[in-house]
């Protein structure tokens, strides 16, 4: 649980690790329950991680902004997880990759997402 972090901006210079943000040492979920803002950069373009995460796990549910500055890092829907109600804001560098990921955990369904600005 990380209940007082409101913002997070992360810069990977390596993707190596990325589940600890999602899974603390016992291997239980991450809860973010105040976050509202996230940012993801990274030093080098290569840097892609697909890869399921956390099965079922909401660890953004106060989630109101969310920015991706490359490639989608995850290979599942974790961000988007138990945040339909509170997300207004969305940043994606799209690639097929990640539409196809997108398409397959319904994130695009309508009205999903009531809140985001288009």
């Amino acid at each position: 649980m990380a209940p007082t972090l409101l913002f997070l901006e992360i810069t990977y210079k390596a993707m190596s690790h990325t589940e600890r943000l999602f899974v603390d040492r016992d291997g239980s979920p991450v809860v973010y329950s105040k976050l509202q803002s996230l940012v993801f950069k990274t030093w080098d373009d290569e840097l892609i991680s697909y890869r399921p995460v956390a099965d079922n796990a909401e660890p953004f549910p106060a989630l109101r902004r969310l920015e991706v500055y490359m490639e989608y890092p995850f290979g599942d829907d974790v961000l988007f997880r138990g945040n339909s109600d509170t997300l207004r804001k969305v940043h994606l560098e799209l690639d097929v990759q990640t539409v196809i990921m997108m398409k397959r955990h319904n994130i695009f369904a309508a009205n999903k997402f009531k809140n985001l600005w288009i």
